[in-house]
């Protein structure tokens, strides 16, 4: 039997106040296919989305959230689909109103992904928790077509690990999953597909993120050959108008004081100045045409940094720490962990293991049941959390950076090598996106000068795009820094070292 067709897409166009998000989507997917999209934030995967779960549900629909989609869109008859977006509702109550049978199904689905207690009477769950309980909710529903907006956001890696699984089995009963992520691990593990959604055109590549990056890679080499090549040819134009204005011009000056060959000098001096004319009125033409024929190519998010160096120097030192919450919970066994100003190491864990809880410690906003923390006063130390909002505390992104040892150039020029240029830093923190702030707020730890930065999840909504210039940022600082992250992809990127938090006690991976 062949596959069905359950979504088909042609020619799709999403644009915001006529400004092209994206263009030229094409896309089929089948049952028993897995596609994945990636883009930079804002580039309209969300909106394609919902805009499809609309649909299933109703042939007429159309977004009522601004973006403007065009093109075709046809959808299979009868098709069920369950849709999980990007961002979770805070009242949302789990497993609520679902019958005994299929409570326990959710139950037993939410237990792979490493969730102890779902059926908790009190409800009370934690980001990551919740993102494992609604994941599981939607693979228990069988649907035809899975519709999953950014699902490794908040999850562990028992969790990542568990949605690989229960993806492949999804596509293995026959149904059609259609994933926005930017976790590269998980499109080059899983993906049949992967479309690459930009404002110049949408990649679409069998295979996963290495793929269909290496494919927008020569795709931008090419653009930007094509490009310098009209941009000489122009060039080329100009220096043939700016050489006939000037013959024409010294030929005009030369009949003063030139006597009886005045009139011939003249003759000559008009006549190449109509040919300078015509020459140029030939070139304004054939200017125009090449800038319309020149590709358009991305400009590089590139975050040039002063050149520095930072000394080694201990920046804290755990001693046989202890931690817990409450009077008999012990959270964390006799740690002994210390770094210096050059140590690169990322920690990871599963969700309640005690990250955060080791950062705060670290950073001296918890101290330990037993045990010391040491820390050093003299090294710069910055840090950018989870929740954001205890970072911005001043009302427009730029007033947030006043307290650099910085010009508001020199601000405004590493804010617009992030992609947050113009006017756009003037606008209040409730504007900007997470993906947006995070870029932001690593900005500012460098700006300040900082020798050590501890960092909590900090490519949690980060485009692909951003992902890769915050690893070529890291790779450059001189400093060093510990970062809590469950990007797989990342962590093989910049981490020299990487700790493991489980059961209280920390280990070398």
């Amino acid at each position: 039997m062949s596959p069905r067709v359950l979504v088909h897409c042609t020619n799709l166009s999403i644009s915001l106040d006529s400004v092209p998000l994206s263009k030229s989507l094409n896309l089929s997917l089948s049952s028993g296919d897995l596609i994945c999209l990636m883009g930079g934030n804002g580039c309209g995967k969300s909106t394609l989305l919902e805009f499809i779960h609309r649909r299933s549900e109703s042939d007429t629909a159309r977004p009522e959230f601004g973006p403007v989609i065009d093109g075709s869109l046809h959808l299979a008859t009868n098709l069920r689909c369950r849709y999980l977006p990007q961002t979770i509702p805070v009242d949302v109550t789990p497993l609520t109103g679902l019958l005994p049978e299929s409570k326990a199904l959710v139950c037993r689905l939410a237990s792979d992904f490493g969730l102890t207690e779902p059926g908790r009477p009190d409800g009370h769950f934690s980001q990551g928790e919740l993102q494992k309980l609604m994941l599981a909710q939607a693979l228990a529903d069988d649907a035809d077509l899975l519709l999953l907006d950014e699902p490794t956001n908040y999850l562990d890696i028992v969790g990542l690990t568990a949605l690989e699984y229960h993806l492949d089995r999804s596509c293995a009963r026959g149904a059609g999953v259609l994933i926005v992520s930017h976790d590269r691990a998980l499109a080059d593990r899983c993906a049949d597909e992967t479309i690459l959604m930009t404002r110049e055109r949408c990649y679409r590549v069998p295979g996963g993120a290495t793929e269909v990056l290496g494919e927008r890679e020569e795709d931008v080499k090419s653009r930007a050959k094509q490009a310098a090549q009209i941009r000489r040819r122009i060039r080329a134009l100009q220096d043939d108008v700016q050489r006939k204005t000037t013959w024409a011009y010294r030929k005009e000056q030369s009949k003063k004081g030139a006597g009886s060959e005045k009139p011939f000098i003249a003759k000559r001096a008009a006549k190449m100045n109509k040919r300078a004319k015509a020459v140029e009125r030939t070139a304004e033409k054939e200017t125009k045409k090449l800038e319309r024929t020149k590709p358009f190519v991305p400009k590089r998010v590139n975050l040039l940094l002063p050149s520095r160096t930072v000394r080694n120097r201990r920046v804290f030192l755990l001693n046989d720490v202890s931690f817990g919450y409450g009077d008999d919970m012990t959270l964390l066994h006799d740690l002994s962990f210390g770094a210096s100003t050059n140590d690169k190491f990322c920690l990871m864990g599963a969700n309640g293991s005690g990250k955060s809880t080791l950062l705060k410690l670290v950073t001296g906003k918890l101290h330990p049941r037993t045990g010391a923390v040491e820390h050093n006063q003299s090294v710069m130390l910055a840090e950018v959390p989870q929740q954001l909002d205890r970072f911005y505390t001043k009302p427009t992104l730029l007033d947030n950076f006043a307290d650099c040892a910085a010009s508001e150039t020199e601000v405004r020029r590493a804010l617009g090598a992030v992609q947050l240029r113009r006017d756009k830093v003037h606008e209040p923190i409730g504007a900007f996106s997470r993906g947006e702030l995070m870029r932001a707020a690593i900005v500012k730890c460098l700006l300040q000068q900082a020798e050590f930065i501890i960092l909590d999840e900090p490519t949690s909504h980060l485009d692909i795009e951003s992902i890769q210039v915050f690893e070529q940022v890291l790779a450059e600082f001189d400093g060093g820094y510990l970062i809590v992250s469950h990007d797989r992809a990342f962590v093989e990127h910049v981490a020299d070292q990487l700790y493991v938090l489980e059961s209280g006690t920390l280990k070398l991976a």
